[in-house]
């Protein structure tokens, strides 16, 4: 049996061993959030933990078999709650974002020039797309981001220490991981659906540079709602890219979540191949939409949730 091991660092100190650790990422949610739930006899006085581990302090954490340890989350103290245990809730570097204050105005400049100019010393990866017109006004670099995605439905979180907006797939730059039934999958939550069960309802938004708005829809009225944003699209254009995303979407597959133990090591932005010896048609390639990591006493797991089909 392979041996759990975990190497923690919070400011100036460093752990070896944790009562738990729950790390979520996701590229729907703007941060990657978690816990550290430190030892009961831990030999620190909580009435002056706060002066021990401050908020803001470095996070940094390992978990892993033996000398297979994998990097599961970077990032800072979010908050402190000193209880018996002591947890220390986490959040990754857009804990930074939210601290950082913004006061500029962007017109007819594209959107990776403004937000490098307002956000310096982070990599940014976006679509050079050109904003027309935009105005920050005291607001947090974090809540900028968030008035981005809300006005061109651009999503942005942190991968590999770089901060993401609107490429939550990757085709030129992904790993791919293997899942097989009945070996290493812990459990699942997974559904194999047809095409033809899966209902759905498109509704494409091109934003155009006078602030006007176009808009096709496509799919079932009825159907489950996802909504795209696009910049400077003509109609004609936008509905082929929503009839792209449709048959994206639309796919015999699986949707849902499944266990694995720590091995292979899975990051949102990967690729999961799933594989099933006893129906071999129903084996498949699938991007990772969110992973959820959990480690402690009662050994280490990590929750993936499927996107779609690759």
């Amino acid at each position: 049996m392979e041996i759990l091991q975990s190497h923690i660092t919070i400011g100036k100190y460093t752990f070896d061993f944790v009562t738990e650790i729950q790390v979520e990422t996701s590229w729907m949610e703007q941060t990657s959030k978690g816990s550290i739930t430190l030892p009961a006899n831990l030999l620190l006085d909580s009435s002056k933990l706060k002066t021990e581990i401050k908020r803001g302090d470095a996070v940094e954490i390992f978990i892993g078999y033996g000398d297979a340890m994998y990097n599961v989350f970077n990032g800072y103290v979010a908050r402190l709650k000193p209880t018996v245990p002591v947890v220390i809730e986490i959040e990754d570097e857009m804990w930074k974002l939210k601290q950082h204050v913004i006061t500029d105005t962007c017109k007819n400049e594209s959107l990776k020039s403004f937000l490098s100019r307002n956000i310096p010393n982070i990599h940014i990866d976006c679509f050079d797309i050109t904003v027309p017109r935009f105005i920050a006004n005291k607001i947090t670099a974090a809540k900028l981001l968030d008035e981005i995605k809300s006005n061109y439905g651009l999503y942005s979180f942190f991968r590999r220490k770089s901060l993401v907006i609107g490429k939550q797939y990757e085709a030129s730059d992904y790993n791919v991981q293997q899942a097989k039934f009945n070996y290493n999958i812990v459990s699942d939550n997974l559904e194999y659906r047809v095409k033809e069960d899966v209902n759905l309802k498109i509704t494409a938004i091109s934003n155009m540079p006078n602030g006007d708005k176009l808009e096709v829809q496509l799919g079932s009225k009825d159907g489950e709602e996802r909504t795209l944003n696009f910049y400077n699209l003509p109609k004609s254009e936008l509905r082929k890219v929503a009839q792209k995303e449709m048959d994206r979407l639309i796919y015999d597959g699986y949707r849902g979540d499944l266990t694995l133990f720590l091995e292979p090591f899975v990051r949102i932005g990967d690729v999961l191949e799933l594989k099933k010896d006893d129906e071999s048609d129903k084996t498949g390639r699938y991007w990772v939409d969110a992973v959820v990591y959990t480690f402690g006493i009662n050994g280490a797991r990590q929750k993936v949730t499927l996107g779609a089909r690759t």
